[in-house]
């Protein structure tokens, strides 16, 4: 297993260290791509025409075939931390095949130093996604600036799937305990989309049971897909196809004249006005001659922090970095969310060791090591 030192500073210049030298890899070949992306930075002032005319190289040198699939997350200087611990956690699981959307300068310097495939996303989306008064910095849930950055992800994505990618995206509270293409692959080829649940925890609705090492826990939850706010939109996976095109059209068009985030947006286009509801695990999205199958991914192996984070059984103290594997059924991701706060989600993500940034912020720890010793240092 490699690791990568990381310099949170955009000033510092970081190096990878390959402790298993070998054929180039995916995450290779895209660093390559994107140090010669660089080089010609210097070198013009139109980095518009620079990103239609060069960057597509970096995400065909990144994607995973034969299904062109990258995983996606878009971030800000705020979130800088979560990045670094999120490329950590992609590094841990052996992802190559991960690609961040850049809203700012900052990070856009930052990740292209760190040889982490990257572009800035105003270039795609032609659109400042501070146009909206969004503080980097400060955003929190419900403000106007979450909302503003919510809405941009999207219009990210749109224009992925224009360019026949098929995207997982994934928002950096997400810790991914396994490689999601362990679960995807064989679903790819049904070119339907698939959704994260965002079911809270209600009284007399459908009884979860996890299985641990000290035995099962069972929760009651509701999935209720007429009730509002049933989708994250933190976790999906949308095909490369005419069909999905339709839809996420859809989803920003509507997000967009709502002053709401865009996560119900995706269960009204999906699952009511034109797409219907199939099942409490299934949506078909339809729109003349567009049709999208929706599945909404397994509570049990793709929880949200409203199944994990914030029950009285507190079952994050059971799904540790040293044992999420041994979970049953399999368990890919966590997504902390349903918590309040970069301060609060970061302790609970770093009390099931899941940070893997040491207190410096610029190495990552080796999870098989006493905590705070490192893999690897400058």
């Amino acid at each position: 297993m490699s690791f990568v030192v990381l310099a949170l500073g955009c000033a510092s210049v970081a190096s990878e260290i390959a402790t298993n030298p070998g054929p180039e890899h995916a995450s290779a070949r895209a660093a390559r791509a994107q140090r010669q992306l660089l080089s010609a930075m210097n070198h013009t002032l139109d980095g518009k025409a620079l990103f239609e005319n060069q960057f597509p190289r970096v995400l065909h040198a990144t994607a995973k075939q034969p299904y062109n699939l990258v995983l996606l997350t878009v971030a800000d200087k705020g979130s800088l931390e979560f990045v670094a611990n999120f490329y950590c956690n992609m590094k841990r699981i052996g992802v190559d095949y991960s690609v961040l959307a850049s809203m700012d300068d900052k990070m856009y310097d930052w990740a292209l130093r760190q040889g982490i495939p990257t572009f800035f996303s105003g270039w795609v989306t032609d659109t400042d996604a501070t146009e909206s008064g969004h503080d980097n910095e400060q955003y929190v849930f419900g403000s106007q600036g979450f909302r503003s950055v919510t809405k941009f992800k999207s219009l990210v994505v749109l224009e992925l799937v224009k360019l026949n990618f098929t995207v997982l995206l994934s928002d950096v509270d997400v810790v991914w305990v396994r490689d999601p293409l362990s679960f995807f692959w064989r679903r790819l080829a049904t070119q339907h989309m698939f959704i994260q649940s965002n079911s809270p925890r209600l009284p007399g609705g459908n009884r979860l049971t996890f299985n641990f090492s000290r035995g099962p826990v069972t929760l009651t939850h509701e999935d209720d897909l007429t009730l509002p706010n049933r989708l994250n939109s933190g976790i999906y996976l949308i095909p490369g196809t005419q069909d999905a095109i339709s839809a996420m059209t859809e989803i920003t068009n509507h997000a967009k004249a709502s002053p709401y985030s865009e996560q119900p947006s995706f269960q009204i286009v999906l699952c009511k006005t034109p797409g219907f509801k199939v099942s409490n695990s299934s949506c078909f999205y339809e729109r003349d001659d567009f049709k999208l199958t929706v599945n909404i991914l397994d509570r049990m192996q793709f929880p949200s922090g409203a199944v994990f984070a914030t029950e009285a059984a507190r079952l994050i103290e059971d799904a540790t970095v040293h044992n999420a594997l041994a979970i049953s059924p399999p368990l890919y991701a966590l997504h902390y969310n349903w918590i309040l706060g970069h301060a609060e989600k970061r302790r609970l993500i770093d009390q099931s060791n899941f940070w893997l940034l040491n207190h410096e912020g610029t190495t990552c720890i080796d999870p098989s090591l006493t905590k705070g010793e490192s893999h690897s240092s400058l």
